[in-house]
Formats: structure tokens, sequence, C-alpha cells
């Protein structure tokens, strides 16, 4: 609300007139920013861990309540058996200098790293992070991998900035011990100057039995769209289908993270990190698997945000059913967060509510849990936990 007074109408009716005016007005800001803070369905707390590490955390996997992995640079993995108390880490001291900007972990043992650079590596451990094996590696500078995402235990997939004028995609179907290129049919064609964003580790998703989504960016050329646009599979990557979303794209805006959940409905998020403060173009909405998007038509979060988590939420009948939950576990709750700060929503991502200022590269739930962990730069780690208000 903005503070406007015509002082001419001042001079006509007198200073006290003016005082009350001005009273009341004031009121009025303080009296709706009160409304806003009690309207907050939901309260969304972080508890910083310390990790003892200062690397920038972009990779994070959250297999249950007490083991997490967090994987980023200068080739460190770090992870934990006690729900973040305490922190063990490796550095692969093989792979130099690079990001490892995405982690699956299957248990306290078992993780595959996902490595964005040049070479492009990946590498898996089997005894919780003492040992690393190369799994994969190109050396084409061409290829940068912005993210994986798997199945299951045994089949995933992983996906790099355009090679040759596709998307270049690779799979392994044991787990990450050995990975292979996707036929060249089955590899999407790239819009020129497109890429991914490898930001969370995030921008490529799989759900159900052969669902996939990939989010992309980058600056539109002539006569292409100027939305970005997500690439859609139902059979595991053999066919795809192309789709613009409401968000805007360029060299540094587009698609950084996605999440799918209930019965067809998508979320993903992003904007343009170069203007961490712009709330346009950051969230666009499917309920549709992916079809049609539309923008929040509520509230906004408050700029641009790198990754996106879902979670289970004990709230009212009427709210878990807003929230396109489909059973009585819970509601399903949304949590985004970016450079200035983090947000969540109960109703499927139409309105967003500031959840505060503490922002990170990476969070996800526990599954099926109202609470999770979110990973940062310069060691950052923290548990975040939502509870419904109400």
């Amino acid at each position: 609300m903005m503070l406007s007074i015509d002082f001419g109408m001042a001079d006509r009716f007198g200073g006290a007139v003016v005082l009350i005016i001005c009273q009341l007005m004031i009121g009025a800001v303080l009296l709706s920013n009160a409304q806003a803070q009690v309207d907050s369905p939901a309260a969304l707390v972080f508890k910083e861990l310390k990790s003892g590490s200062t690397a920038s955390f972009r990779g994070l996997c959250v297999v249950d309540e007490r083991t997490i992995w967090a994987s980023g640079s200068q080739g460190t993995v770090i992870h934990s058996q006690d729900a973040g108390a305490t922190w063990q880490k490796s550095s692969i001291k093989e792979a130099g200098e690079i990001e490892f900007r995405d982690i699956q972990a299957f248990d306290d043992k078992r993780a595959v790293v996902l490595g964005a650079g040049s070479p492009a590596q990946i590498y898996s451990t089997q005894d919780g992070g003492r040992t690393w094996e190369l799994k994969y590696e190109n050396r084409d500078p061409g290829v940068f991998f912005d993210a994986f995402s798997f199945f299951n235990d045994d089949h995933g997939i992983a996906f790099s900035d355009p090679l040759k004028g596709k998307i270049f995609l690779i799979e392994t179907r044991d787990g990450g011990k050995s990975w292979e290129v996707l036929p060249a049919r089955s590899l999407p064609v790239a819009r020129k100057k497109e890429a991914g964003f490898a930001a969370s580790g995030t921008c490529l998703i799989t759900y159900g039995p052969a669902g996939i989504v990939i989010g992309l960016g980058g600056a539109p050329q002539a006569g292409e769209s100027i939305y970005s646009r997500v690439l859609l599979s139902s059979d595991r990557g053999q066919n795809w289908k192309s789709v613009d979303t409401t968000l805007g794209r360029s060299e540094s805006a587009g698609i950084f993270s996605l999440v799918h959940f209930g019965s067809g409905s998508m979320v993903a998020v992003g904007g343009d990190y170069l203007q961490p403060t712009a709330t346009k173009d950051c969230v666009s909405i499917s309920h549709d698997n992916g079809i049609s998007w539309h923008a929040p038509r509520t509230k906004a979060v408050r700029g641009f945000r790198s990754c996106i988590a879902v979670g289970k939420l004990r709230a009212p009948a009427a709210i878990r059913k807003l929230s396109g939950s489909q059973d009585a576990s819970g509601a399903v709750v949304l949590v985004t967060t970016g450079t200035n700060g983090t947000d969540f929503s109960v109703d499927r991502g139409e309105t967003w509510w500031a959840g505060g200022d503490q922002g990170y590269h990476a969070l996800m739930f526990v599954p099926g849990k109202p609470f999770g962990f979110a990973s940062g730069g310069n060691g950052k780690m923290a548990r975040f936990d939502v509870s419904w208000k109400k």
C-alpha cells in the first residue's frame, strides 16, 4: 500500500485533519501487514546444522529422517546418519575441481553423484563414501550435465545441455554402475541457445512408473517462443512432447526446478538468477500432467527460486482437499527456496506465503513427512519443519 497525501487539502482543512488522516492510513498499513501474518496458514521454521564444510552444496538427497547426503563444489560429498547432528565428509580426489550438482542415495551406504563440467563424470559408492568409482565419463566439451533422477534403485536418467542440436540423455539400469546414451531417435530436438540450469539437481524429475519432466531455459532466438518449456515423456524417454510454460526465458532465466504430486499436478519454479528479487515469471502451475500451464492465481513467491519440494502436512480435511492430497495422510505442502528466502503453499501453488528470509540452493522433504533438510553455499545445511497453525 502506498501513502499519498494531498497537501493542498491540508492547507484547506488544517493540520489536525492531516494528522488524523496520516494516523488512519498508517494504521491501515499496519493492520494489512498484521492481517497478512494472521492469514498465513502454517509456520515454516529452519534450524541450522553444522556440516563442518565450506563447500557449496547444490546436490541433496534425503533418504529418510536420519539419512541425508549432499554433494557440491571441489569434489565434496557429505552424509549424515543421525539427522544432521554429525556429518562424514569424503572428497573424490580423482574428480579434481568438478562440482557435483546432483546426488542420488539409496541408503546409508550406496550413492551416485553427477558432475557438472568437463569432463562430465558420474561416480558411485557402495561403502558410505569411503571409496568412489568412476562409472561414466564424457570428455566432449559440449556435454554439461544438469540433473539426474531415478524411478527406482535401478533405473535412472540424466540429462545434459544440448549436444549437436539435441538434448543429450543417458540412462542406467543397474543403479548407476553403468550408463548408456539413449538412442538418437529418442533424443528431443533442442531450440537454439536452449539449456538447463544445474542449480539444485531438480530441473529433471521422474514420477510414477514411467513419467519424466525436463525443465529448460536459455535466450530465445528469432522466431522462437519467449517462454521456457518442459519436455514430457510418459514412457521413460522413448517419446517426448514439448509444452511451453508461463515462465519467461533468457540466458539467466528459465525453469530451475520441478515437482510432481497428486493426480497430475506439477509446479515449475525459477526466474532470473541475476534478478533475484524480481517476482514475475517465478512459478508456473499445471494440473493436467504438464499439458497446460498458468501463473499463480493469487499470491506469488518473493523472487527467484532454485528448488521446490513437496511434503505432507497434518491439516483439516478441507485443506487436504484444497492441497490436492489423495488420501487422509495429510495435506500436500510445497516449499520453494532461492537467493532471497523461502516460501510455501498449501493450495497446489496458487498462493504462496513467506516462510523466512533464509535462502538455500536445494531442499527436500523426508518422504511423506512435514519436515526435511536444506543445503546451500559455504557448507550451509539446515533442517526445516512445517506445522499447521489453525
